[in-house]
């Protein structure tokens, strides 16, 4: 599945302390190329540190399972200015509880990052999982 997203940040955590924002994707199959997924997400972001965390409240639509409602926990962790060790913890309202941990590296500090995480329960139902992800901000 490719997930293409957007995040619309509402509230920079750099001038407040804390931030908001305003994300969503839509999964697209790769061998069918329908959509599969969608999700609407509002993250509250708190910096304290080399930390940040994350608290997120969603919604999510999966063709093989309707909607669900998702709550969340992420850390952030600066191990160095071009890597971050990030985990998560999460659930829905629907499936049991999963988590993830994984790195962040972002090249030269740029506008792309690139993630490699190991998780379990990620769809609340495979008990395990191996994401790669690029992240481009403009």
């Amino acid at each position: 599945m490719i997930t293409p997203a957007a995040k619309l940040n509402l509230v920079d955590e750099t001038q407040r302390g804390w931030g908001v924002a305003v994300s969503g994707g839509i999964g697209v199959s790769i061998d069918r190329g329908e959509v599969d997924s969608a999700n609407i997400n509002v993250p509250l972001t708190v910096p304290v540190g080399r930390v940040r965390l994350n608290l997120n409240a969603s919604w999510l639509w999966s063709r093989a399972e309707g909607h669900s409602a998702f709550i969340g926990v992420q850390a952030d962790w600066t191990v160095r200015p071009d890597l971050d060790l990030v985990a998560e913890a999460f659930t829905r309202d629907t499936d049991r509880a999963g988590g993830q941990l994984g790195l962040r590296w972002t090249p030269g500090g740029g506008q792309v990052d690139f993630d490699l995480i190991a998780g379990r329960y990620i769809d609340g139902v495979t008990p395990t999982s191996l994401t790669a992800g690029v992240i481009v901000r403009f």
